[in-house]
């Protein structure tokens, strides 16, 4: 059996987006896992175990360049990034 945890990179074995794994949960054989859909939202959903397998983390720009870039006509952003909380 697998052993998967948090911060794995992982996709559905029918195929789909790499996804992070922000917990799992091994009683029941479930982890949470993030990613972003094409519109650049983030997404959360437990999966069964069985349903995942690890991938390959990719970090190339070509993944960052085809997401939607933000809108920065209105000039700055009026938020600044101290104030953004994490």
């Amino acid at each position: 059996m697998r052993t998967f945890k948090a911060g794995m990179v992982v996709a559905l074995v029918s195929g789909g987006p790499p996804m992070t794994i922000s917990r799992t949960r091994r009683s029941r054989s479930l982890a949470e896992c993030i990613w972003f859909d094409l519109e650049g939202r983030m997404r959360r959903h437990t999966f069964p175990l069985a349903l995942l397998h690890p991938v390959a983390a990719a970090h190339s720009t070509s993944d960052v360049e085809r997401l939607p870039q933000p809108d920065r006509s209105d000039g700055p952003s009026t938020v600044a990034d101290s104030e953004v909380p994490f």
